[in-house]
């Protein structure tokens, strides 16, 4: 509870706590865990399997190393 996603991109298979905040634009992909408190800032990529720990504040794009990952466009 708590929790405010406002024009965000968030995959089925996320996992978001309490108390959290997803600016515009965010993108969250699979099997993502975001934990409590997490406040990520506007436009920000997380994908795929990331866990971000309780309280983070996420200001840059966060992938799991062990995915190839390319990002095209805007």
């Amino acid at each position: 509870s708590g929790t405010t996603v406002s024009g965000s991109i968030v995959d089925s298979d996320t996992t978001i706590g309490n108390d959290c905040t997803l600016e515009s634009g965010c993108v969250v992909g699979p099997r993502t865990v975001i934990k409590n408190g997490v406040v990520v800032h506007s436009g920000v990529r997380i994908w795929p399997e990331v866990v971000v720990p309780d309280g983070t504040v996420v200001k840059e794009n966060l992938f799991n190393q062990e995915y190839e990952c390319e990002i095209n466009g805007s």
